[in-house]
């Protein structure tokens, strides 16, 4: 997992807004592992994450319940993961985009479960594959695309540069 991040916009109906530029580090997020850091790209922070199993959550996101989340993100080799709802990090619901093969690109949801016989259960009965959809604008490797996640109760929605591609 390779993945650039830079911040779009970020609300929370509930608990008021969130923002991060990233200007002054990552003391906004609780992250594990050392594959979260600050890159600059034109001369703006970005937040690079590689290889992180353990995820990274918003300190200021366990009071959420509905909510939007907005960023703009890029994929450099294999998959992005977003997490969605968290009881801690080592326990959430996560929505993947996975890229290894690039042609191919999928949306895969999944459980991260503290248990170190089944810490990961993807599920694939759910994964929608992006070709199928047609989009305005195909998700590629190294390029920018926007990602809005609104979250309500039980029900996410998922949009990738402006069009719906899960619920």
């Amino acid at each position: 997992l390779w993945l650039l991040w830079r911040y779009k916009r970020q609300l929370n109906i509930v608990a008021g807004e969130f923002k991060d530029d990233f200007k002054n580090g990552l003391f906004k997020w609780d992250y594990g592992g050392e594959g979260w850091k600050i890159e600059y790209e034109n001369n703006s922070p970005v937040l690079s994450v590689t290889d992180s199993q353990d995820g990274g959550i918003s300190k200021r996101g366990f009071s959420w319940a509905d909510y939007e989340f907005s960023f703009e993100a890029k994929v450099i080799k294999d998959a992005s993961g977003w997490i969605i709802r968290a009881e801690n990090r080592s326990k959430f619901f996560m929505i993947q985009l996975n890229m290894q093969n690039p042609k191919e690109p999928r949306l895969r949801p999944h459980f991260r479960l503290n248990d170190s016989k089944y810490p990961w259960i993807a599920l694939e009965g759910n994964a929608v594959n992006l070709n199928d959809l047609n989009l305005k604008n195909p998700i590629t490797l190294n390029e920018w695309f926007k990602v809005k996640m609104i979250v309500r109760g039980t029900e996410i929605d998922i949009y990738l540069n402006e069009q719906h591609v899960f619920h």
